[in-house]
């Protein structure tokens, strides 16, 4: 358990870590997951691709743009070993609306702060989500009759 915001937060991390045997799992893990940390390591290329990779494949499952996922970019202490610069990954990041953060799991260089910016998002995605859903059911409602708006009554058929 997490206090961000002075609330109190649980949290689930899975770390698939491109394990082969959570491979199988993944497609389950998207599908439970309510937010995404996607972490590469700035000195590999090819984890810059598997989380650019991920970040696809959640959307086509999940068919939201607006999801909180955050992408970060992990071992900021190994500076002189950087394969991925910042600028790609933060044009990535602005390309698809992340937020995006430079950690060192070393350090605890923005790892908190990561962390917490998922959990933000993810509580204004699920604000914004309810009070889509009850525009959507009132007036779906109104549609049908059920609900008298201008009286706030109830229509009987």
């Amino acid at each position: 358990m997490a206090i961000i915001e002075n609330k109190p937060s649980l949290l689930e991390l899975i770390d698939t870590a491109g394990q082969d045997e959570y491979s199988a799992a993944l497609d389950k893990y998207i599908q439970a997951g309510e937010g995404f940390l996607l972490v590469y390591s700035l000195t590999s290329r090819s984890s810059f691709n598997t989380a650019k990779w991920l970040y696809v494949k959640i959307l086509r499952q999940k068919v939201d743009e607006a999801l909180p996922i955050v992408l970060m970019g992990n071992k900021s202490d190994l500076e002189n070993d950087r394969i991925v610069s910042r600028k790609e990954a933060e044009e990535f990041s602005k390309k698809n609306s992340l937020s995006y953060f430079e950690t060192s799991a070393k350090s605890g260089k923005n790892i908190q702060e990561s962390i917490q910016e998922v959990v933000i998002k993810l509580r204004e995605y699920k604000n914004t989500s309810k009070r889509k859903e009850e525009k959507r059911k009132k007036k779906e409602n109104e549609k049908k009759g059920a609900i008298d708006s201008k009286s706030g009554c109830c229509t009987f058929l």
